[in-house]
């Protein structure tokens, strides 16, 4: 495989063309659950495990990674009791890398529960606290708190919103509470750390626990990562559901998986060019619903250039997307779609993400535009893609 892909193949890495940065050194810790998690831990794996089976043929990823989410949030925290052994953990290092003169930041994949259950016990660190529902102002100041203030100790981040564009070269000490389904992920957020201007070695702690799901999947993982490493050193996809796939990830919880449900379509560009701009809006929003969203449609006028509006609650947090729609089937999307759709999510704090949709293809102008902006871009491909994969009908009729 390597010898087929490496005359189209070229790679750039930090290690490579950064060698005067200081060193990175990455190491993991394995807890045991306090008895109150081992109890709650227990009782919500048998009874998940239980209602899984009884779906039977019906049970779905999302079912599973329901269960898993649950699992995970417990090994952070036990909810009634309130006890964590990692939070005992984080409490007996961050002493000592105050008196070091470090700062740390502490990651997790879910905001509304760990990151908030974390701030009032980390009080006497002074915390700062960055995720997605913040504004753009609102982000850039905690930032700036957290680089130049020094009683500014610890900076608690979600990965969704901390895991890119970021420099916290203030931090040398990074611990991961949770780790996000892929490596890769986790080495982008650790990484705000790691880049210029950083002058001390960085230190990354990725907390664990034994015996529960967390080591079942570093398990799969690490098996993966050292096949994956033989030929391209790297992780690349950014969902759980496509890291592991559907076999892995029934086969956490010895579920047989059930039947693949055939697709009653096949997606083309040539179907969706078929399609009025109304109806390629109205596919779109089909699809959102189909992941899971809460779609509003805005109305043909006063929609300030937004066509969808998509809500989603999880565990991870609330998401927002303002989604603009453009039907150019043989057109490339200019520039000055990007910088409005920028101006709106600006505008509106509550918005997580704005989505750039089309049938065709993106200027390179739009897509320089957005590489450090909160806005996705969906080609053509991309589109056909998630339509197929959510199993979207279409009608050209």
């Amino acid at each position: 495989m390597k010898a087929a892909i490496k005359p189209y193949f070229l790679r750039r890495r930090k290690i490579d063309v950064l060698d005067d940065l200081p060193a990175k050194n990455c190491d993991e810790v394995w807890l045991d659950l306090t008895p109150a998690q081992r109890e709650a831990y227990d009782r919500a794996e048998k009874e998940g495990v239980i209602a899984l089976n009884e779906q039977g043929d019906s049970v779905t990823v999302q079912h599973v990674l329901a269960l898993i989410t649950k699992l995970k949030q417990i090994c952070n925290v036990e909810p009634i009791s309130k006890e964590s052994c990692k939070l005992e953990y984080l409490m007996e290092q961050l002493p000592e890398i105050i008196e070091q003169g470090g700062k740390s930041l502490i990651f997790s994949q879910y905001p509304d529960k760990t990151l908030k259950f974390l701030e009032p016990e980390l009080r006497q660190f002074s915390p700062l606290v960055y995720h997605g529902m913040l504004s753009d102002t609102q982000r850039d100041k905690i930032i700036d708190d957290f680089q130049n203030k020094d009683n500014c100790k610890a900076l608690l981040m979600s990965v969704k919103a901390g895991g890119l564009g970021l420099t916290l070269t203030r931090a040398n000490f990074v611990f991961h509470f949770d780790l996000w389904w892929n490596p890769s992920v986790a080495a982008q957020a650790e990484d705000r750390a790691h880049r210029i201007g950083q002058k001390k070695s960085v230190y990354v702690t990725s907390i664990f626990t034994v015996n529960t799901i967390e080591e079942k999947i570093q398990l799969l993982l690490k098996r993966k990562r050292k096949l994956f490493a033989s030929v391209i050193d790297d992780l690349s996809d950014t969902n759980l559901s496509v890291t592991l796939d559907e076999e892995e990830l029934f086969g956490l919880f010895n579920l047989q998986k059930g039947k693949a449900k055939s697709t009653s379509q096949k997606v083309s560009a040539e179907l969706l060019s078929r399609l009025s701009p109304l109806q390629f809006e109205n596919v779109i929003s089909t699809l959102y619903e189909k992941m899971g969203y809460h779609v509003k449609l805005t109305p043909r006028t006063r929609d300030k250039g937004i066509d969808i509006y998509a809500k989603r609650i999880s565990e991870t947090g609330s998401e927002v997307m303002a989604i603009q729609c453009k039907h150019y089937p043989k057109g490339a999307v200019g520039v000055e779609h990007a910088r409005a759709l920028y101006g709106v999510i600006h505008d509106q704090p509550s918005i997580t993400k704005g989505v750039l949709i089309t049938s065709g293809s993106f200027s390179r102008d739009c897509k320089d535009f957005v590489s450090d902006k909160r806005i996705e871009l969906f080609d053509i491909n991309i589109v056909c893609g998630l339509l197929g994969k959510y199993d979207v009908f279409i009608e050209t009729a």
